[in-house]
């Protein structure tokens, strides 16, 4: 008969130890698309491949309303002054309460973005190589991440029956470059 009370008490001190404070969980605030993204952001683009990072350059993003309605204004700026590579887009929407938008590379290119959670993400192809770019709205942060790999020698695993059950062939990838900047609002 000792031997329930001792195991209440034991119960109960193990669920008053293990019932500690802890800082409230915040939510992390949800920006508005593309009104809090607006402005000149700057920073270091640093490129990784082969396991190690392969250089680093300055990166800023400019995102400006343009004179359409629903258009903006998406420009990359790589390195600085003289050697400075300069990518002028216009974002468009598509379906903008669905999160769809176009980037307009004006050249004829435009690649589908859409926007989920704080991110803008758009994944396309070009010679053979498959991108994805991630711009990632975040405290006071535009995070920039661009992740690559080759479409061609992929390795295909799967395709079997394993225990009555029919696993589909699956196509992996080595990415192969990885570019990332966090860039911050510059001061007016």
């Amino acid at each position: 008969m000792r031997k329930i009370p001792c195991l209440l008490l034991l119960v109960f001190l193990i669920l008053f130890f293990s019932c500690k404070t802890t800082k409230p969980v915040v939510a992390e605030k949800s920006f508005v698309f593309p009104a809090d993204w607006i402005g000149h952001w700057t920073g270091m683009l640093s490129i990784f491949n082969e396991g190690r990072k392969s250089m680093e350059v300055p990166m800023q993003c400019l995102i400006q309303p343009a004179e359409n309605q629903d258009e903006y204004h998406w420009t990359l700026v790589y390195g600085h002054a003289e050697k400075e590579d300069r990518r002028d887009y216009v974002l468009k929407a598509s379906d903008a309460k669905k999160g769809h938008y176009l980037i307009d590379e004006l050249n004829s290119i435009l690649l589908d973005a859409c926007v989920l959670d704080n991110k803008l993400i758009s994944a396309f192809t070009v010679q053979n190589n498959a991108l994805t770019s991630v711009y990632t709205r975040q405290a006071d942060q535009l995070i920039f991440e661009i992740y690559m790999h080759m479409e061609k020698n992929p390795s295909v695993t799967g395709g079997a029956v394993v225990e009555n059950d029919t696993i589909p062939e699956v196509k992996s990838y080595k990415t192969r470059v990885y570019q990332k900047a966090l860039l911050q609002k510059a001061k007016k």
